[in-house]
């Protein structure tokens, strides 16, 4: 088998296995060093290239889908021997010193500008935050970017050629589910977390048999409106659904929560299914969908089965799924009238954290007074959790201080949460009893 696509601007073959990775068919095939291996596991930036015109991790893309794509690495951003834009701003504005950080920095801000017409401090910051860099400090690669900004070529193809390719255009084509082997020995989708297993991961990719790519399946993608529910593909990525229209006029939690998650380069990636199926009760995105009543269809390409999100999970990174079967997609109800909702997460830094708590809410007021409560919460036991003793708590009574208080208490006794790395199980009790009551406070 081999893999054509666009790579800096001209058309390219790999023979290289369907599950190398991207990060090593540049630098080991192609001799295109400038993506470095800095964490191996979508932390660091360091591999960033542009695929699509969208950042994300070549640690984490497996050669097979790039099938009929356009890689741009940083060896492609400049026009010939003149640097781009951006290139330029953090050479004059001292945005580098050792360069280890410097191409996916680049590529990130290049990807920013074309995508922001007006770029900001704040949105300049989020497109960087998954871009680590141990010698600047941040401020003179943030000052660059905004100076790059003020170029009116900021936009400008990059690339040794800037006549369109031959090469074909847009995703590789899709495929339908009801044709495929789901008896296939690797199943990928976004690989956020297929990827990141390391190195004996790795070598058992690239010795596996065939692979099935999830991403290509048409009946795994899409956000519609149907009878009054709202319906989201289990391949849809997070950077889909934060900026949806759909998603942000009616389930505007969950286009808040798919910001949360990882960085641009994840969110790129990763998938709304992925995130169920992996099954991490840090999952950012679980106690969300558990807020929102959300209901899961799985299938087999053949048969399919409804099961409410609250049954979906049945222990610590076990779920209901039964083999041969895959998450199809997800089913929201859309927000009644009166309808608010609540969203925070814990984590040791804003940007790239892993939750030590999050905590998702939905409450009902009629006339001042709380007639429906769904609370989720998350990293605080072996699956995420509803408080459903939580929000019987609030039914039929004004949000005040009393109730709040209980209400966190009640929170603190339906979780068992552990002491780990990132944190303890008695400063999760108590930052999940703060939340609740915090969230039940911000309805006055």
């Amino acid at each position: 088998m081999t893999v054509s696509f666009t790579l800096n601007g001209g058309r390219v073959t790999s023979a290289a296995a369907a599950m190398a990775r991207l990060l090593d068919v540049l630098r080991d095939e192609f001799d295109l060093t400038g993506a470095k291996e800095g964490c191996g596991e979508g932390e660091c930036g360091a591999c960033t290239v542009l695929l699509d015109g969208d950042p994300v991790c070549a640690c984490l893309v497996p050669l097979g889908q790039v099938e009929g794509r356009t890689v741009l690495s940083v060896e492609g951003l400049a026009r010939g021997a003149e640097l781009a834009p951006v290139q330029r701003a953090l050479l004059d504005g001292g945005g580098i010193q050792c360069g280890a950080c410097t191409p996916g920095v680049a590529l990130s801000a290049q990807a920013h500008l074309e995508r922001c017409a007006q770029p900001t401090r704040s949105s300049v910051n989020e497109a960087l935050a998954g871009n680590i860099c141990r010698c600047t400090g941040y401020e003179r690669i943030t000052r660059s970017v905004l100076a790059a900004a003020q170029c009116e070529d900021r936009c400008a193809k990059s690339g040794p050629d800037a006549s369109p390719s031959d090469a074909p255009a847009g995703a590789a084509i899709e495929e339908d589910l009801s044709a495929a082997d789901l008896s296939k020995k690797i199943l990928i989708a976004g690989g956020t977390d297929l990827l990141a297993a390391g190195p004996a991961a790795w070598d058992r990719f690239r010795a596996g048999g065939e692979v099935l790519d999830l991403s290509k399946m048409r009946d795994l993608r899409g956000i519609g409106l149907v009878a009054e529910r709202v319906e989201i593909g289990a391949a849809v990525t997070f950077a889909e659904l934060r900026r949806h229209p759909l998603v942000r006029e009616h389930l505007p939690m969950l286009a808040q929560v798919a910001g949360l998650i990882g960085s641009h380069q994840i969110q790129n990636r990763a998938t709304i299914g992925g995130n169920m199926a992996n099954a991490s009760p840090a999952g950012d995105s679980l106690p969300v969908l558990l807020a929102l009543g959300a209901e899961v269809v799985i299938g087999d390409g053949e048969n399919e089965r409804c099961v409410p999100y609250a049954q979906f999970h049945t222990g610590y990174r076990q779920t209901v799924l039964t083999a041969g079967e895959l998450i199809l997609r997800l089913s929201l109800p859309l927000p009644g009238e009166g309808q608010h909702w609540f969203l925070r997460k814990v984590g040791t830094r804003a940007a790239q954290a892993i939750s030590k708590v999050l905590l998702a809410a939905c409450f009902e007021l009629r006339d001042g007074i709380v007639v429906g409560a769904r609370l989720a919460a998350g990293s605080v036991a072996a699956t995420p959790v509803l408080l459903d003793q939580a929000a019987a708590v609030c039914i039929g009574q004004r949000p005040q201080e009393e109730l709040a208080r209980r209400a966190a208490t009640q929170a603190r006794l339906e979780v068992k949460p552990m002491d780990d790395l990132r944190s303890s199980a008695r400063y999760r009790s108590h930052v999940l009893g703060r939340l609740v009551r915090r969230g039940i406070m911000s309805l006055r």
